[in-house]
């Protein structure tokens, strides 16, 4: 497997390396995380876009696009999933660690790992009543434009698995 050094700053576990510290990633890893960051990109610019669409044709002709309601609410449900997958691949998840800073090294360890095998474990099981929802209501379809809601719901399952992976991924650190 081909590895590629990149800058800590950009692609790091906050709580377990230092900033400057160069990581090993493979490019595998490092092309997923690109892609990531570009479909939370694309979400956040489309409800930029869309908003101010919709104002502008409201307020300056009259004519509102009731539509990019429904459109903003499933790029809002798809962006905050790219960003949570994100940030738990940096480790930039909100965190304590008021009660493991007096923690010897080795079991700052352990305790890492245990509750990365946790939060993989509770992910994992979002993840599967996600599944579950949207195999009972994924056909519905929304009110405006007739899509399947089960797009929309799709965005919490790619975020439950995505934090599972990087939850699992973790241990190897």
């Amino acid at each position: 497997m081909q590895m590629k050094i990149v800058n800590s700053g950009r692609l790091a576990m906050a709580s377990s390396y230092h900033i400057g510290q160069k990581l090993r990633v493979p490019k595998v890893g490092l092309g997923l995380v690109k892609i990531t960051e570009a479909g939370a990109a694309c979400c956040i610019s489309s409800i930029a876009l869309l908003v101010f669409a919709n104002a502008t044709s409201r307020y300056l002709f009259g004519r509102p696009l009731p539509w990019t309601d429904e459109v903003v609410i499933a790029l809002m449900v798809w962006g905050a999933a790219f960003g949570i997958v994100l940030a738990s691949i940096r480790g930039a998840l909100i965190s304590c660690d008021l009660l493991t800073r007096s923690l010897s090294p080795a079991c700052l360890v352990l305790m890492r790992r245990l509750c990365a095998l946790f939060s993989a474990g509770v992910m994992s099981v979002l993840g599967w009543l996600t599944w579950q929802y949207i195999d009972l209501f994924g056909n519905d379809v929304t009110a405006m434009l007739r899509v399947p809601k089960g797009i929309v719901y799709s965005g919490l399952l790619f975020g439950s698995l995505g934090m599972t992976i990087a939850f699992l991924l973790s241990l190897r650190r």
